[in-house]
This record gives structure tokens, sequence and C-alpha cells, in this order.
């Protein structure tokens, strides 16, 4: 038997089911079906296709019905029976994951890419953003709500996204990015104001030991260029410290020459030599300045900006540290209880309502510990893979747009986390609708 009917029977029944299925979710998901035609002259269309790309290698059977048909009333053979169907379920259920992956994670990644266009400036790229931003939570979150509602009222085979068939930008967009936005300030809104009080005294306490240390320079260093606080503003003193770094490139010429004529080279002075470094630091740093105003900080930057802004951290008083630890605590044990009550209430002030939160947790009991472990098992995953992203793919971080390829995957990681969470939350909604007396 040879190998071209297999891949005959898999590129043709992938593209029959591709093509078919995928005009039905083109047209259910836009809201754009006026009628059987559109979707039915797809099909043919795919199926033509399949025939024609495909017949001459396997015969182009592309359903099940048709191989069993040739079988029992034609010449072929019944040993091929079984490979054939294998082969066609293998091809459809391909093309079922692909169209999944574009309808759905796809989407999403394409959407939390968009939300990093504010790093090219601009007021056009800040409504990009921000619209890429809700559209993401419109996926993410309707998810999450639609499975978790679903699930508590006993309708466990429904599908993950919701449906969109009568498109609404108010329940569809804006109802559930401030469902979301409940849920993260029920959650984590006491961290976010520890937070923000740290960040005050972080910022002040580094504005003032900087201010602190260049007045000490500014007294004690005997270099010229010790009054240079920012080359960008003094460009009279950068010139005068590209001529003197000219000068000293020279003199180590001269001494390069020197040594190749046999002649004892002049001594550079220590002090010279001292300035003649720190001028190649300041015309480096000013360089970098330039180029960091123009397409935004680099990987490096950045990186010494957060260990700065963490070692502030570590700084903070004990009591500010203890609030932020106590607050964070209480963000990840009361998330999938803010995410459960904004699911199956759909409700603004219900979700920002932490009594009806604990309330919850108290009727899920033991469930609820499940879920939280499980939640923080999936956290502690997506790090993991994230952090994986990051390294391997830390050559395409690029300046102002960051490291786009990892972001993509990363956010594809979190698409599948965010249903397998709804999953768990949903099932758990499902066991305990009685002691949540919710209506079936």
């Amino acid at each position: 038997m040879k190998s071209g009917w297999f891949i005959g029977e898999l590129v043709g029944t992938f593209l029959l089911v591709f093509f078919g299925c995928g005009s039905v979710c083109a047209a259910v998901s836009t809201g754009a079906q006026v009628g059987v035609f559109q979707v039915a002259i797809v099909w043919g269309l795919g199926i033509a296709t399949a025939i024609y790309l495909t017949g001459s290698l396997s015969g182009a059977h592309l359903n099940p019905a048709v191989t069993i048909s040739m079988a029992v009333w034609s010449d072929f053979q019944k040993s091929r029976v079984v490979p054939y169907l294998v082969t066609q379920m293998l091809g459809a259920f391909l093309a079922a994951a692909a169209l999944y992956f574009i309808f759905g994670g796809a989407m999403f990644m394409f959407f939390s890419i968009g939300k990093g266009a504010t790093s090219f400036g601009g007021v056009y790229m800040i409504v990009a953003a921000i619209f890429s931003y809700m559209l993401a939570n419109m996926l993410a979150f309707g998810i999450l709500s639609n499975v978790v509602d679903s699930y508590a009222h006993g309708k466990i085979g429904v599908g993950f996204i919701p449906a969109f068939e009568d498109f609404s930008l108010w329940d569809d967009v804006v109802h559930p990015f401030f469902l979301s936005v409940g849920v993260w300030a029920s959650s984590f809104g006491p961290l976010v104001l520890v937070f923000v009080a740290a960040s005050y005294l972080v910022i002040n306490s580094s504005q003032s030991h900087s201010d602190a240390f260049s007045s000490d320079i500014q007294t004690t260093v005997g270099s010229p260029y010790a009054g240079v606080r920012n080359t960008l503003d003094q460009s009279n003193t950068v010139k005068g410290a590209l001529a003197d770094s000219e000068k000293i490139n020279q003199k180590h010429l001269d001494q390069l020459d020197d040594l190749e004529n046999g002649r004892t080279p002049a001594v550079v002075d220590d002090t010279e030599e001292e300035n003649f470094q720190t001028v190649n630091k300041m015309i480096a740093d000013s360089k970098r300045q330039e180029l960091e105003s123009v397409v935004g900080k680099s990987a490096e930057t950045r990186e010494k900006e957060s260990s700065a802004f963490i070692d502030g951290l570590y700084k903070l008083p004990f009591p500010v540290l203890v609030l932020g630890f106590i607050a964070l605590v209480w963000g990840l044990f009361f998330f999938p209880s803010s995410c459960t009550v904004a699911g199956y209430t759909r409700s603004f002030t219900a979700t920002l309502n932490p009594l009806i939160g604990l309330d919850t947790i108290r009727r899920l009991g033991v469930d609820y510990m499940k879920i939280l472990f499980m939640g923080l098992a999936l956290m502690a995953a997506f790090g993991f893979v994230s952090t994986i992203l990051e390294k391997s793919l830390s050559a395409f971080d690029m300046p102002g747009v960051g490291n786009v390829p990892a972001r993509a995957l990363e956010s594809l990681a979190w698409f599948y986390i965010v249903i397998v969470f709804a999953s768990i939350l949903g099932l758990a909604m499902f066991k305990a609708s009685d002691r949540l007396r919710l209506n079936s």
C-alpha cells in the first residue's frame, strides 16, 4: 500500500472540513449569515478544491460513508477501509482544531499583541490599544462568565466561547469589561492601593538619594565634567567632552606609534585616563538616552529600572511590607470567588461586594480549596512557560515594542489556561448548585 493515499485523504478531508465549517464559524461569529446559500457554496468550493488536489492520490473519498459504500458496492480493497476511516477522522479533527485556534486563541493572541500599540505613541495608537484590551477581555472573560453561568444552571454541554449571533457592543464588550474591572478591584484592589503608596515612597526616596548623590559628585569630584548631570540638556559641555576625548585618543595613538618605532612612549596622566573613561561613559549614556527617547527603553534599561525598584521595595518600612503581603494573600484567595460571582450573577455591584464572594466561599466549602489549589497550579504553570519563552526568545526583545513573539505565545498559553480555569469553576458550580440555591 503506497503512502500517497494517506496524504490525499488527510489533506482532502482537512480542506473539506476547514472550508465548510469555517464558513459556518465566520458567518455565525460575525452575524453575517443571510441564508443557506452562502454556507453551501463554500462547502461546494471546499469539496471541489479537495477533489481536484487529492483525487489522483486517494480517489478523494473524504467521507467514511463513501469509503464504506465503495468497499461494499465496488472493488475497493476491504483492507483499506479502516486506514481510510482513521485518516479521514484525523484530517477532520485537525481542521476542527485549526478552526478552534483561529476563532479563539489566534484572535485573543492578535488582540493581546495590539495592547502594546501604545509604544508607538500618538492618540490613535492609544485608542487602538484600549480597543485591543477590551476585545481581548471580551474573549477571555466572555469564556469565563459563559462557562460558569452555563454550568451553574446545568448546561454542561455548551461550548466555551459565547455565541455572538446577536452581537451587542454593550453586552459583549463593555459589560464584560466592567465585570472584569469588578473582579480585579474586589480581589487585588487593596494590593493596588498598597502598591501605589509604596511606589510613592520608593520614588520619593530614590529622588532624594539621586539629588544627594548628584550634589556630592559636584562638590567632591575634581573632574571638569563632574557637574554634568544631563548631557542631553547641556550640549556645550558634551561638545567640550568630545573634544577632550579626541585629544586623549590622539595621545593613545601617539603611544602606539612610539612603541612601534622603538621610542619611549609618553606617559598619560592617571587623572587624564580617568577623565577619558568618564567622558566615554558619559558619551555612551548620552547616545543611549537619545536612542531610547526615540525607540523606547531597551531590555537592559528596563531590567535595571526593575531591579532598582525592587531594591527600593525591600527598603520600605516593615508595616508597609506586611500590609502588602496581606493584600497579596487576600487577592490570591478571593480571586476565584470573585470570578465565580461575576460569572453566575453578571452583576457589577455583586462582583464588587466582598460579602457575596465570602458567602460563595462558605457555600462551596472544601470545593473552594480545591479550586484555589488548582488555580495556583495553573498560575505556576503559566509563570514557568512565560519564563521559558522570555529566555528562549530574548533575542527578539526590541526597544519600544518588547518581545513580540514571546508575548504572542504567552497570550496563547493564557487563553487556554483561562479555558481550563473556567471549566474548573463551572464544574464546581455545577456540583454545588443546590448549596448555592441556583435555578437549574
